[in-house]
């Protein structure tokens, strides 16, 4: 059963992955989603694989560090787009 979940799990997010890449692709929105779901499939891979840990804990470091880097040009994409809403 928690087989199941796992491979759910891994759909999912190689689902959003090539979802996100596709909306990048066709309206030049952000790579960042596309980044981050194919981390998530990695780490949910290797976890479903009983890989090891270190690799896991270095992938999950990896979005983490993305994640801060790049908080400033996400939360500067969403106040423009507020602003366009706005008005």
């Amino acid at each position: 059963m928690i087989e199941i979940i796992w491979i759910l799990g891994i759909v999912f997010f190689a689902f959003m992955t090539v979802y996100n890449a596709v909306a990048y692709r066709k309206n030049k929105t952000s790579i960042l989603p596309t980044i981050f779901g194919f981390l998530l499939t990695l780490v949910t891979l290797l976890l479903f694989l009983k890989q090891s840990l270190l690799c896991i804990s270095l992938l999950l470091f990896a979005t983490f560090l993305l994640s801060v880097i790049k908080y400033p040009e996400i939360s500067k994409t969403q106040e423009i787009f507020l602003f366009i809403q706005d008005t």
